[in-house]
């Protein structure tokens, strides 16, 4: 997994910013965790499997959850076995037309809310099979499976390339190996798939027990101390949601280099790092034993952690007597698992990820993010100006989609999603009036709170579906919010990119520097947002097509896209409401309960008055 340049610092905000608060257990088991656990003991987590000749760890460690994941919750057994390739093509894959077409969300007017192009391309053209050796962050699975990618089986979509070549021989230690080859066309064709079987329903970041910040500028490591209470946090999701994937500094880029010693012991394989280091790998958490001697560690570092207990962790280095393809011996036994310490220093976050089965007809995604959370492209809003942007007292900063219901449907749930730690985000649903100025230029239809102990995406379920006819324009409008030092944060969702001239200039720039070829990201991303699509709330309501052109937006080279706000649907024969007619009908109903009272005591009020008046002319008569 490569680290990428203009992503740093933002990763360094999230994790190592106090927007963490005192644990309370955010999953379901909230017992007190048993001494040992072992997932592979219990049947609920697959065999290792081998990620080489690529830097593919990202999809491994997170597959290896999400089936676990869906095991416990036996929506498969034991021999599931999904594939990485698949999920690597399709997740880095930028949109294309045929995708496009089939948003919900461009079926009325496809020339006017196509997102094709947007996503991930590489900096230099070249080999596509190229694509498979970009390192990544967990938030592309998040980002494609929420996006309505779908699930292969291995058997369907092998890691191998198309001619399905196999490297054999024997490693340095003399057994034997066989994996795929770098060689050959590793590349699929066609659109992505969604199967409609299962989908995302929740995915969370923990922060590390390693509580460290990175400079930017000098890339200087400090490390600021443990979070103790993680420990038993992740120990909760492991028994709630199974294998956990974990970001971390691994001792080695390949099974059996064997380059550092100063944090391996490899007779025991077991890794403790002294000194804080940012993560270069993902891998998941199978387990953990509290009374793994703290001497187990040993290596030529002369450190020991400061209390015995591991991890237990699956790699994706390979096992011992694997399939054809996956073959070789690493770790415990020979099975592809390690130990890690508690007290490791290059233990930078945890992930769990939970799907669910559809039952039923599956909802249509209405989305126009694609890229979604993939780049960390979001922007933090502080109040004491600590983000950089100006100060917003009095306001609040939010964020809304509009989109026209392609058919009679109804929402049942919106997606959610935040890199703020505790966040509490206030959902709104209007009914839009003919030619709306902006999100909020209707009738509110539906408003809700939705919160999150960690940083993530997921489904928030409407107390009641909220109905729209065909060709009705609708929004959903969120503010997210959390806190910095007892102050409040708003972070706004938004998609972020780079321009094409911006890219052509990094590319000159590599071309022509060797050393700074090494500091350019791999890839890079490219938004697509049309007008009327996304809208952003400072002061004012702005259209994203024109973000870039306000003060607190200007950065060069970077291009805003859409903003992550997904409705799921379906068609609905039930009867629909008229809001706004509703809306007209309560005011005119208002207006005469305040009107008629009126004009009938008025109305009394004359005709007592002439009735006096005639009462007086007859007296003087």
């Amino acid at each position: 997994m490569q680290r990428r340049k203009f992503i740093t610092a933002f990763v360094t905000l999230v994790l190592s910013m106090s927007f963490i608060q005192p644990i309370t257990y955010a999953y379901g088991y909230d017992g007190t965790p048993p001494a040992t656990y072992d997932l592979y003991a219990e049947g609920l987590v697959t065999p290792a499997k081998s990620q080489l000749p690529w830097s593919s760890c990202w999809a491994f460690g997170a597959l290896s959850s999400i089936e676990s994941n869906m095991i416990k919750k036996g929506l498969a057994d034991s021999s599931i076995d999904l594939s990485e390739r698949y999920l690597i093509w399709y997740a880095t894959d930028p949109v294309d037309k045929e995708t496009a077409a089939k948003q919900p969300s461009a079926l009325l007017h496809p020339d006017k809310h196509s997102q094709e192009g947007e996503g991930e391309y590489m900096v230099e053209e070249g080999d596509p099979s190229q694509r498979f050796a970009l390192g990544q962050y967990d938030w592309v699975v998040t980002s494609a499976l929420s996006s309505g990618l779908s699930l292969q089986s291995e058997n369907a979509y092998p890691y191998r390339n198309r001619a399905g070549d196999v490297d054999k021989g024997r490693d340095a230690n003399g057994k034997p190996y066989s994996l795929a080859t770098e060689d050959g066309d590793w590349t699929l064709e066609g659109s992505r798939e969604n199967d409609g079987v299962y989908r995302l329903v929740e995915s969370s970041l923990i922060p590390g027990t390693s509580n460290f910040s990175t400079n930017d500028e000098t890339n200087e490591v400090t490390f600021n101390g443990y979070r103790e209470d993680t420990i038993d946090e992740v120990k909760h999701a492991l028994m709630d949601k199974g294998a956990v994937t974990l970001n971390y500094a691994a001792d080695a880029s390949e099974p059996n280099q064997k380059e550092d010693f100063l944090t391996f012991n490899y007779t025991h394989w077991a890794q403790y790092r002294s000194e804080p280091h940012a993560a270069d790998h993902a891998v998941s958490i199978i387990g953990w034993d509290d009374s793994f001697p703290k001497e187990n560690f040993a290596n030529d570092s002369g450190e020991l952690p400061q209390k015995d207990g591991a991890w237990k962790v699956k790699n994706s280095w390979g096992r011992k007597n694997a399939d054809s393809y996956n073959t070789s011996s690493w770790g415990v036994d020979g099975e592809g698992w390690f130990y890690l310490s508690y007290y490791d220093k290059g233990i930078e976050s945890f992930q769990t990820y939970s799907l669910e089965k559809i039952e039923g007809t599956p909802a249509d995604i209405m989305q126009y993010d694609f890229i979604g959370m993939n780049n960390f492209g979001f922007v933090p809003i502080i109040y004491d100006g600590v983000s950089g942007i100006s100060e917003l007292v009095g306001t609040v900063p939010r964020v809304g989609n509009v989109f026209e219901a392609p058919y009679n449907l109804e929402i049942n749930e919106v997606s959610i999603a935040s890199h703020i730690n505790d966040s509490e985000t206030e959902i709104s649903i209007y009914a839009l009036k003919d030619k709306a100025s902006d999100p909020e230029d209707g009738i509110l239809v539906y408003s809700g709170i939705a919160k999150s102990k960690y940083a993530g995406y997921q489904l928030h379920k409407l107390t009641e579906p909220v109905r729209f006819a065909k060709g009705a324009t609708f929004s959903i409008v969120e503010s997210v919010k959390g806190t910095y030092e007892d102050k409040p944060v708003y972070e706004l969702p938004i998609e972020i990119g780079y321009t094409e001239e911006y890219l052509k200039s990094q590319e000159q720039d590599a071309q022509s520097d060797e050393e700074e070829e090494e500091k350019l990201p791999d890839a890079v991303y490219k938004t697509v947002v049309n007008p009327g699509e996304s809208y952003t709330y400072l002061d004012k309501w702005v259209d994203n097509t024109r973000l870039s052109d306000e003060e607190d937006f200007k950065e060069e080279g970077i291009t805003y896209g859409n903003n992550l706000i997904k409705a799921f649907v379906k068609p609905t024969d039930e009867e629909i409401p008229n809001y706004l007619e509703s809306a007209k009908h309560k005011k005119r109903v208002g207006f005469a309960l305040v009107f008629i009272p009126f004009f009938i005591g008025f109305t009394v009020y004359n005709k007592r008055k002439s009735n006096r008046k005639k009462e007086d002319q007859t007296s003087q008569k």
